[in-house]
């Protein structure tokens, strides 16, 4: 009897010892694993619908390509609320982490991460970014010639013009209101003035600096326009229930240049899917992140992906009517 006993205690003894084996085994796994996941900083200059989606596509888009956060990807992701020094800190940031990659939402984030990464190779996808030529962020669209890339969120003007002749047959002055830091908006407006021109439309542009003239601007524009045309600016897109209010004191329509303009109040917009360019985005860097590719040979990518959207209720409350052969996608 003692026999098995002593038989017994040694059986235990060794199933404890394989267990403890096995434990340590699957903790260096764990711990293998941990080391290859790659770590992505996301730097986003301000929160608001379209810059969100870019967000969300971006991380689908890494799935795509066989990044997933907690398997092998980390993502840590900061928010400048809008100002662009805190833009700066945070790209300085990823850089003292050593990310292997940041992605940057927004034309001041980009130029932030740039910034940041003069001395060393951490590449940079950025979206949402509507020349990034001639915001200096690439040496040419087609060949970045830096450790840059990214997906463009740039608007046809023309098709705007088209958008307001459609919508708007009858008018012939265009307000347009823009962020005078935003380089991007500038160039917006720029084109807008030289498209409108051939339609026989007339600008009148008004600059604004902060949240606080906004409602200035718009009630100054309503009373000598005929409708007000906001670009891709975010400073527009955190004001758009502002803009949309105070223009529809003088039945004004504003034409925005996005769905989520047009999810806030604006009447009609020419809009591409912020998520589509997202994904786009998330897919130039599971490449770059994959060693297949580098983002200096990546060129910028534009889409063409756009359509006529519309906020029913705005359009119903203008008393405006449509042609029943426009192709419109309304937002209720």
């Amino acid at each position: 009897m003692k026999l098995i006993k002593k038989n017994k205690g040694a059986k235990k003894i060794i199933a404890m010892a394989m267990l403890v084996v096995l434990s340590v085994g699957a903790l260096t796994a764990c711990n293998s694993g941990d080391s290859e996941s790659k770590k992505v900083g996301v730097s986003q200059l301000v929160e608001h619908p379209a810059l969100d989606l870019s967000r969300e596509g971006f991380i689908e888009g890494l799935k795509e390509e066989g990044f997933e956060e907690g398997k092998n990807l980390e993502i840590d992701v900061q928010n400048a609320q809008g100002d662009v020094p805190t833009a700066q800190t945070i790209a300085n940031k990823f850089v003292t982490d050593d990310k292997d990659l940041i992605f940057a939402i927004a034309t001041p984030a980009a130029q932030a991460a740039k910034n940041a990464t003069k001395s060393n190779d951490i590449p940079i996808v950025f979206t949402a970014v509507s020349d990034p030529e001639k915001a200096n962020l690439v040496k040419s669209n087609e060949k970045t010639g830096a450790n840059i890339t990214g997906t463009s969120d740039f608007q046809n003007i023309d098709k705007t013009i088209n958008v307001i002749k459609t919508v708007l047959p009858n008018a012939k002055k265009i307000g347009a209101i823009f962020n005078t830091s935003e380089i991007n908006s500038k160039l917006q407006v720029e084109n807008m003035k030289k498209e409108a021109a051939k339609n026989g439309l007339e600008v009148i542009e008004v600059g604004v600096s902060s949240t606080n003239e906004i409602s200035q601007a718009v009630s100054t524009l309503s009373k000598k326009a005929d409708l007000i045309f906001t670009p891709t600016d975010n400073l527009m897109a955190a004001s758009m229930p502002v803009i949309v209010e105070t223009a529809k004191k003088d039945k004004i329509p504003v034409i925005g240049s996005e769905e989520a303009h047009v999810e806030n109040g604006a009447l009609a917009a020419n809009s591409l899917s912020y998520k589509e360019i997202g994904i786009e985005a998330g897919k130039m860097a599971g490449k770059i992140l994959k060693g297949e590719e580098k983002a200096e040979n990546i060129p910028v990518k534009f889409t063409d992906k756009a359509r006529l959207v519309m906020n029913e209720k705005t359009m119903n409350d203008l008393g405006i009517k449509l042609d029943k052969n426009v192709k419109v996608e309304f937002i209720k």
